[in-house]
């Protein structure tokens, strides 16, 4: 359900939201919300915005869009909503409030969202009678009939069989359906949870499959309809994961063509492993969901999945919040077949760890206004902004809210220093050396780390000039 309302009017505001609020969420332990949208400026002078959260101000940001401040009248805005965990459900009302230079106060309504407690519904089927009780969330959509029954065969005979796997299909065509349907109907340790609604796509049909996690679980794994694995790999990442304070283990991988044919006989070909350094696991994912077993006691933590914000996935999410709150364990041996084919929502990265000196170039130069090429200079800084630091912002800022003081004291500094990434100089030179430290070399980070320099550096510049206009 959405908010049928998009466009909110006062006397002399208007404001459009790109997306809809959603009508109802689940909190869980705590959740941040981005707000993004259009306003038109009332008059000349607008100074600061808000975002009133039931009346409590929020920081919020404008920008000029499309063009100059004093011709468009058209301005973007973003801001976030913060909400901690609720007992029962209660509405929320959101307004923008713009303040101009001579005091004047203009108000718009921009909706109202529903908070519920939780996003979890536990299936009610029978725990194994033996062995660790390991659930597989296994999510499909259409899958390739003779990679979906290898990879249901590669389960069937894993040396550890006391798992049951959970299958949520997302919305799959009638041949779809019924492949996967008879798939489930191969073993009665298959389940295929009801999926009604329309088609979510695989970071929210990992976060349904999630929800449905019987409660007796001890641990869960991902899977793919469209990878093979070791017989072995449930053992061994059972047995890896009974460190005191391990929350998630995650293997190497062999790729292989759809043919079967190798590829390359590990995954990290292009970049670093890393499963110890928080702040670069926030910049960049390392942690592969399809390689990973984690402790069900997460989902209290995991659940629900933030808002997807521009290519974030669902195991960078797990990844985080088992490193935020103990150890992650790496097995070296590979345990599973990533199969590469068409329709892989993500492949295997494999291209260069740096980038050209004409790449770094763009990246950090100073430029004087040239026209169309400093216009897609200025573009191109905006949409690191939003397509990476503000996913990051907001995934560390609900990382806080959720973890609390649990995390060790060095953790806690990661977490507040990324959610804060935007924030000043003093972020953009430490982003900055770090992605200078790493070029010119292999990186845990892809890179990214310059990537993000240049979208702070754009996030402070337009506050900057904005407040000048």
């Amino acid at each position: 359900m959405t908010v049928s309302l998009l466009a909110a009017t006062s006397a002399e505001l208007e404001a459009t939201l790109a997306p809809a609020l959603p009508g109802r969420q689940a909190v869980g332990r705590g959740i941040v919300l981005p707000v993004h949208g259009l306003c038109h400026r009332p008059g000349a002078g607008a100074l600061r915005a808000k975002l009133l959260v039931d009346g409590e101000p929020n920081p919020a940001w404008l920008e000029p869009w499309p063009g100059r401040f004093d011709r468009s009248q058209r301005h973007a805005f973003w801001s976030w909503a913060s909400f901690g965990p609720v007992e029962r459900e209660r509405t929320i009302e959101l307004e923008l409030e713009l303040r101009r230079r001579d005091g004047s106060r203009h108000l718009t309504r921009l909706g109202s969202i529903g908070l519920v407690p939780t996003a979890r519904a536990p299936l009610e089927i029978l725990a194994p009678e033996d062995g660790p009780r390991i659930v597989v969330c296994m999510t499909t959509c259409d899958p390739d009939p003779e990679l979906l029954e290898r990879q249901v065969r590669s389960l069937r005979a894993q040396t550890l069989q006391s798992w049951r796997c959970v299958i949520c299909d997302d919305c799959s065509s009638p041949t779809g359906a019924a492949l996967v349907r008879r798939a489930a109907a191969s073993d009665e340790r298959f389940v295929l949870a009801p999926t009604p609604g329309p088609r979510l796509g695989v970071y929210e049909n990992f976060e349904r499959v999630l929800s449905r996690v019987p409660r007796w679980a001890e641990a869960i794994a991902l899977c793919d309809h469209d990878d093979e694995w070791r017989p072995d790999k449930l053992a061994i990442l059972w047995e890896r994961l009974q460190g005191p304070r391990t929350t998630l283990v995650y293997s190497d991988m062999w790729i292989v063509a759809h043919d079967g044919r190798e590829l390359a006989a590990t995954y990290w070909t292009g970049r670093l492993n890393n499963h110890t350094d928080l702040a670069s696991l926030l910049v960049a994912n390392a942690i592969t969901g399809a390689a990973s077993l984690f402790r069900a006691e997460l989902l209290e933590d995991v659940l629900p999945f933030p808002p997807r914000i521009d290519g974030a996935m669902h195991d960078w999410w797990i990844g985080t919040i088992a490193l935020a709150l103990g150890e992650v364990g790496y097995v070296s041996e590979p345990l599973y077949h990533y199969i590469q084919h068409s329709a892989n929502v993500l492949g295997h990265f494999k291209g260069s760890p740096w980038p050209t000196a004409n790449e770094l170039a763009i990246m950090l130069r100073e430029r004087l206004p040239r026209g169309r090429e400093y216009a897609d200079t200025l573009w191109r800084a905006r949409c690191n902004y939003f397509e990476h630091v503000r996913r990051i912002v907001l995934h560390a800022m609900t990382l806080e809210l959720r973890c609390g003081d649990r995390p060790d004291a060095a953790k806690q500094r990661a977490i507040r220093r990324m959610a804060r990434l935007d924030s000043s100089v003093g972020h953009l030179l430490w982003m900055t050396a770090r992605g200078l430290s790493r070029w010119g070399r292999p990186s845990t980070t892809l890179t990214l780390d310059l990537l993000l320099a240049r979208g702070i550096a754009w996030r402070l510049w337009t506050d900057a000039a904005t407040r000048l206009l």
